[in-house]
């Protein structure tokens, strides 16, 4: 039988929880952080890939897999292409390079209700003869390689600047997103341009209550 004394101390609990709530702590629904890669010195041309790109998306828990051969996965610095218009200069994340169908799959540690990120825009007016970009889809499974959602675009060309765009993919439970991309052998861009790739914090409020938990059981035991 539960008794008054510890209804009391469920009720003290939930006031706190209610409180820090109300109080503006960031809860698992709206704590976030942004990969934007603009701590990598990425240097002139194509970028860096490999241990440096690795060991960046490490700190994050993601890590790159599948990526098509003859390609890889490049943290970019925008301003070296006159063409990319990219929400948080200066880096982007890019493969190269490979004309028609090219994809990588981007893998979490753990996994994620939700999952963000920018397509980077275009200034158009930067080549005279316009500027086509390619088609892309992300698509989000789970770890039973269900597909949970996909986004997509199909190609186009433009002569006028592209605005940067965001997208959200919605779980639960997203263990990998596939990132493929089709330029059909054309001039242009070859693969989608990522920016700001929004993924959830760990659940703070999660974290509270498993100690508040602790705490009580801890004072009940004595």
């Amino acid at each position: 039988m539960i008794s008054a004394r510890n209804v009391a101390r469920a009720a003290v609990v939930a006031g706190l929880a209610a409180l820090l709530v109300a109080c503006g702590v960031p809860t698992q629904a709206d704590a976030t952080t942004t990969v934007n890669f603009d701590a990598v010195n990425a240097g002139d041309g194509w970028g860096v890939a490999g241990s440096v790109r690795d060991d960046y998306l490490a700190g994050y828990g993601i890590t790159l897999s599948h990526i098509t051969p003859g390609t890889d996965v490049y943290i970019n610095d925008q301003s070296t292409s006159e063409w990319i218009n990219t929400s948080s200069p200066p880096n982007v994340l890019r493969q190269l390079f490979l004309q028609g169908p090219n994809s990588y799959r981007m893998n979490f540690a753990s996994p994620l209700e939700e999952l963000g990120f920018t397509r980077s825009g275009v200034d158009g007016d930067a080549s005279p003869g316009g500027i086509s970009y390619c088609e892309w889809t992300v698509s989000a499974y789970n770890s039973s390689d269900v597909l949970l959602g996909s986004a997509h675009e199909d190609m186009w060309f433009t002569y006028s600047d592209v605005p940067s765009a965001p997208f959200t993919l919605h779980g639960p439970d997203i263990a990998y997103a596939v990132v493929a991309s089709d330029n059909h052998y054309y001039a242009g861009y070859p693969a989608v341009v990522l920016d700001d790739i929004v993924i959830p914090e760990p659940a703070t409020m999660s974290l509270l209550a498993a100690g508040l938990g602790a705490l009580w059981l801890k004072k009940r035991r004595r």
